[in-house]
């Protein structure tokens, strides 16, 4: 986030409900539903916005694959950027490429693109949180870089990304 404020000038961030970026005082405050993760911790960043993930089996607005047409997209600069935040004030857009909180969530193949688009057209960031590890040497949302052709700004990863770290995959304590 650091990275981000100091590379645009820009205060804002926002992020997708249902998302997981972490429990420090910093993280863009996106788990809304884990409120027991958030009790007696406050206040909070100020400046993170919130709208829905591309999940096409529950749509936030009742759309179905079908019809739906990346409006979870289209809202951002429909709704949020109409009457909430100026996208001129957006450092980066948060996103988890797969979402691993409650669920696996794999959005459809345009969303990443849908998003690199209006990242571009307003100058804001667009960070790929990978935060879970799916075997291998590559985090699980990278590996759908590969069919989406989205390049992200910046990438975080939580877990050990080498071979033999003590958090991958060949750690003792995940045999």
């Amino acid at each position: 986030m650091k990275l981000a404020r100091y590379a645009t000038r820009r205060p804002a961030f926002l992020a997708f409900t249902g998302s997981f970026h972490g429990r420090n005082l910093r993280r863009p405050q996106s788990d809304l539903e884990q409120g027991r993760q958030h009790s007696g911790f406050g206040p909070f960043l100020p400046e993170v916005y919130h709208v829905p993930f591309a999940y096409c089996y529950r749509c936030a607005y009742g759309k179905s694959p079908a019809d739906c047409a990346l409006h979870c997209v289209r809202q951002i600069e429909d709704d949020l950027f109409a009457r909430q935040v100026d996208p001129n004030d957006v450092a980066a857009i948060f996103v988890e490429p797969i979402q691993g909180e409650g669920g696996y969530i794999v959005p459809p193949d345009e969303f990443l693109p849908a998003l690199r688009a209006l990242c571009d057209r307003h100058g804001i960031l667009l960070v790929c949180d990978e935060g879970c590890r799916v075997g291998g040497d590559a985090p699980a949302g990278c590996s759908r870089r590969s069919i989406t052709g989205v390049e992200p700004d910046i990438i975080t990863v939580a877990k050990g990304s080498a071979p033999g770290s003590r958090s991958g995959p060949s750690s003792p304590r995940n045999r």
